[in-house]
């Protein structure tokens, strides 16, 4: 476009590199970001929220992770749109040392982390296929003690849905023997559970 005399700015950078990552051409939309550079355009936070997302997308999660540093040095607010195709990625590929280095960064930017992981959970569990994922991440976490009530919610609904009902009321109890304490929403999901299996009085004991 620029060789025709097109002026494009930063508006058309984004366009063009969202476009291009939505077609899967991360590639291109790389180049795009380093044209618009050299154009003397600072990239946003919806280009590099798109293309972190494109990259993680096309199993290139180092060269994402580099442009959240990127976004880092340029002072730059990332924020859970960000962080989450990489925590994703990193749990997938089991890079666990990455996720925790990851987290580590985040708690120094200022992020809610056990809330974001909450919400890191439900975007997993929402998604069928990284289902498994998120059970073995969610062990991982309760090592750390990057845990709370509302994981173990997360969890329990998601096995209650597929109708793993046994294995969700393991979390009631071990819910209940942890430092944290069920709530209402927990309750309300084993008694569903309990009522399944036939075993309604149960929530009682």
């Amino acid at each position: 476009m620029k060789e025709k005399g097109y002026l494009i700015d930063r508006a058309i950078y984004r366009s063009l590199i969202e476009a291009f990552v939505g077609k899967g051409k991360v590639g291109s939309a790389c180049d795009l970001l380093k044209d618009s550079s050299e154009s003397g355009y600072r990239a946003d936070m919806a280009i590099y929220n798109s293309l972190i997302e494109g990259l993680c997308s096309a199993e290139r999660v180092d060269i994402a992770y580099m442009l959240f540093h990127v976004i880092i040095v340029e002072y730059l607010q990332p924020d859970f749109s960000t962080v989450k195709p990489l925590l994703v990625s990193f749990a997938e590929l089991k890079r666990m040392d990455e996720f925790w280095r990851m987290l580590e960064e985040m708690k120094n930017l200022g992020f809610s982390v056990v809330h974001d992981l909450a919400k890191l959970l439900l975007f997993m569990v929402e998604k069928h296929d990284k289902l498994k994922v998120a059970l073995e991440l969610f062990e991982h976490l309760k090592t750390k003690d990057y845990c709370n009530v509302s994981m173990y919610n997360i969890i329990m609904e998601a096995l209650y849905r597929i109708r793993e009902l046994r294995k969700a009321l393991v979390f009631l109890d071990e819910l209940k023997s942890s430092n944290f304490k069920p709530d209402s929403v927990t309750y309300s999901i084993a008694i569903q559970c309990f009522a399944e299996v036939g075993d309604v009085h149960a929530i009682t004991r």
